[in-house]
């Protein structure tokens, strides 16, 4: 059996991108450090806004509106469980993308 020697990448929260760069602002982050984490936020606004309408609406109103699935499903008119698996799915493509992105910029 082959061991996978591939780095591994944390899950990133979507809710807290702004406030992770501002905490690293006052907890004394450098400047590299800061801009990393500036330009890990805006890959992340962009993979999201590159999403198909249908799991960009949800995942917009859960983590920037931060309404609750039976919210969203009234905003939207769709059923809650649709919701709750739209979200799923945005957060699963989400990440395949973005580790693809990490992953190609580290081959290189």
């Amino acid at each position: 059996m082959a061991l996978d020697r591939r780095p591994r990448f944390q899950d990133i929260s979507l809710d807290d991108a702004a406030a992770t760069v501002e905490a690293l602002h006052a907890a004394g982050a450098g400047a590299e450090e800061i801009t990393a984490n500036q330009q890990m936020e805006a890959l992340v606004e962009r993979l999201i806004g590159a999403l198909p309408r249908e799991l960009r609406e949800p995942l917009t109103l859960s983590t920037v509106e931060e309404l609750t699935s039976p919210e969203i499903a009234a905003v939207l008119g769709i059923p809650e469980g649709s919701v709750r698996t739209r979200l799923m799915r945005a957060r699963q493509v989400l990440k395949e993308k973005l580790s693809a992105v990490l992953e190609g910029k580290r081959g290189r």
